[in-house]
């Protein structure tokens, strides 16, 4: 029972975090801080979009990348309703 919670939940939450990198792949905008005063908007390359995905998905929440516009707020809130939904199957 052990061994397939295990497997079952870690390949949804991989698989969903994959998803969702490509989602902010290619409809994100996100502010990233400059060494200056003021943000500038980015589009991420997958790679920190993956990172980004990653991270909001554990609930870790650095604070170095943050969703700019509204598109990408729903994503985001969308992403953290899934892994949700994907942790309480997996506890079942």
């Amino acid at each position: 029972p052990l061994k397939n919670f295990l497997f079952n939940t870690s390949s949804h939450f991989l698989l969903s975090t994959f998803f969702y990198a490509f989602l902010y792949n290619y409809f994100g905008t996100f502010n990233i801080p400059s060494g200056e005063d003021e943000e500038e908007d980015y589009q991420l390359d997958f790679f920190h979009a993956f990172y980004f995905s990653l991270v909001t998905q554990t609930t870790v929440g650095y604070g170095d990348i943050s969703p700019k516009d509204n598109t990408t707020k729903v994503i985001c809130m969308s992403q953290l309703l899934l892994t949700i939904i994907i942790m309480a199957i997996g506890m079942r």
